[in-house]
């Protein structure tokens, strides 16, 4: 991804630093975990709260962030749900989706 680290960082800074960022990865997925890990540092000092999705239960994990506490989800190793609008893609599995909504 031409200048990723540039674009990701732009749009972290572009955050509400007052509320953390939730991060979404699949259980035992090393990549996901490595990508993550990368975003966090990119994001230092912002707040991340790490959400391991188990299989099966992504979306029942998902329902059960509160919108309101947190800035933004970050899903690492999987797609956010179609509905889950507007989303900022940097890569097939790493987007990010600013909370100005609720999760269905």
């Amino acid at each position: 991804m031409q200048n990723g680290s540039e674009r990701l960082l732009k749009t972290l800074t572009s955050l509400p630093r007052s509320k953390p960022l939730c991060v979404f990865l699949p259980q035992d997925d090393m990549d996901s975990t490595f990508a993550a890990a990368t975003v966090v540092y990119l994001g230092w000092p912002a707040q991340f709260r790490w959400i391991v999705v188990r299989p099966g239960n992504a979306l029942g994990q998902l329902r059960a962030v509160d919108p309101a506490s947190c800035a933004a989800i970050i899903f690492c190793g999987m797609k956010p749900p179609d509905w889950l609008q507007p989303r900022i893609v940097f890569a097939s599995k790493l987007s990010i989706v600013p909370m100005r909504q609720e999760i269905k």
